[in-house]
């Protein structure tokens, strides 16, 4: 009889280990199965839009047309965080030259002149994301925008042919966004704003490109340096957007008006590049699960 209340009791004090080692395995099993919304978001989309542009150096003159271009975009939270995320962005702004009248160029008012561009971007940002109601997102930080673009005149620019814009810029960004949730799909409507306040930038004269001043070109090299601090008391600027989107599933199809101006005075060369722009791409989310009724905020 003592035997079996041995037996007995050794058998009631292991039942609490065993339940707590099969909740814990069951909780491990779960988390294999549904993993945490640590989601990487991969994003491609087209630009179409009209561009702006003045550069004394190579001309006095407003040369406005059509501009092309495309961008891939990705972002995540941190690893370790619910509220910061990541994003990096790259975009290519473009357009030729033709001498068919039916194509339009980034041509002068009176279509005597006009302007080939190639412009490249690659901005960096992290943000501290907000959830303060739901479906309501809120998101505040900073980037790192890297710019590199070539400007050509042509076809008949004899003395000043080229121009180099090389800009890196910290700017300030904040963002929100508000979704409604269907059965299958979902609805989002979205807003964003950075403004550049600190950075250098590549800047010529009005005699000499920043290229000439670097290497030394022609019969006299430009005396200037041409790397600039900036700040905002000789560039200015914005990017903003107003996106729509239709979420199924893991995949977001995304409609977009976005707005990009930097304009800048240096060595008393005054410079303006204007975008706007149509956007329309594809989202998808590099997850198993759906993004739908999810926690995942906007990057």
């Amino acid at each position: 009889m003592r035997k079996q209340l041995s037996i007995f009791a050794v058998l009631m004090l292991l039942l609490p280990n065993y339940a707590s080692a099969a909740e814990k395995t069951e909780t491990e099993k779960k988390n294999r199965t549904e993993p945490r919304e640590k989601v990487v978001t991969a994003a491609a989309s087209l630009y179409s839009g009209n561009a702006v542009i003045i550069d004394h150096y190579l001309s006095d003159q407003e040369y406005t047309g059509p501009v092309l271009g495309g961008t891939l975009e990705f972002g995540a939270m941190y690893k370790r965080s619910e509220t910061l995320s990541w994003d990096l962005d790259l975009t290519y702004l473009g357009r030729g030259y033709s001498q068919s009248t039916l194509i339009q160029n980034i041509s002068n008012p009176a279509g005597t002149s006009a302007y080939k561009i190639n412009r490249f971007n690659a901005d960096y940002g992290t943000y501290y994301n907000w959830n303060p109601a739901k479906n309501l997102y809120i998101k505040a930080g900073g980037n790192l925008d890297i710019l590199f673009g070539m400007l050509f005149g042509v076809p008949d620019h004899v003395n000043n042919k080229v121009s180099a814009d090389f800009q890196t810029q910290i700017k300030a960004g904040a963002g929100i966004k508000y979704g409604w949730n269907f059965k299958k799909c979902g609805l989002a409507l979205q807003a964003n704003i950075e403004v550049p306040f600190i950075g250098f930038a590549l800047s010529g004269t009005k005699f000499s490109s920043s290229v000439d001043s670097i290497i030394g070109a022609g019969i006299l090299g430009g005396s200037a340096n041409p790397f600039c601090f900036t700040s905002l008391h000789n560039l200015t600027g914005y990017n903003a957007d107003i996106e729509a989107e239709l979420i199924i599933r893991k995949t977001t199809i995304f409609l977009a008006y976005e707005s990009n101006l930097r304009t800048w005075n240096i060595h008393d060369v005054q410079n303006v590049r204007k975008f706007n722009m149509t956007r329309i791409g594809l989202r998808v989310d590099l997850a198993t699960f759906s993004r739908l009724n999810s926690t995942n905020r906007f990057f």
